[in-house]
């Protein structure tokens, strides 16, 4: 019978090995997007950081944003833990202390087969057609 901490050190790994197919992905469909770079921080596959292009006729265009996105060891069957722009921005999807804000980080409306390149895609498209969350 396997103990809490084999089991959480499972779902960990199995979080790590989604996170990996998913950067491995970006890396390799990146041709034309706004995604610059996602890489973990340091060793830790659970604790990314993101650049990306703010989107073509918004106010954000031409600027570039860092993103810290921190997932759960269960992703990807939850949503992420946080999704924290590197520096303030004036947005209705992102509170006082540069969080994003929508319903994709709440299990009601979370998918398992949301991808890192699908956060990151969603966060795009809140630049480009804010909404009241």
């Amino acid at each position: 019978m396997a103990t809490t901490s084999q089991n959480q050190l499972t779902s960990r790994m199995f979080a790590e090995r989604c996170c990996q197919r998913d950067l491995g992905e970006i890396r390799h469909n990146n041709e034309n997007s706004s995604i610059i770079f996602v890489e973990p921080i340091g060793d830790d596959y659970l604790h990314l950081e993101a650049a990306i292009t703010g989107p073509i006729s918004t106010p954000y265009e031409n600027e570039i944003f860092c993103i810290n996105i921190k997932l759960s060891e269960e992703y990807p069957f939850v949503p992420p833990q946080s999704i924290t722009v590197a520096h303030v921005i004036p947005h209705s999807n992102v509170n006082e202390i540069n969080e994003f804000v929508s319903e994709i980080l709440t299990p009601e409306f979370w998918l398992p087969t949301m991808t890192i390149n699908s956060i990151l895609e969603r966060v795009l498209a809140y630049m480009t057609i804010p909404d009241a969350a």
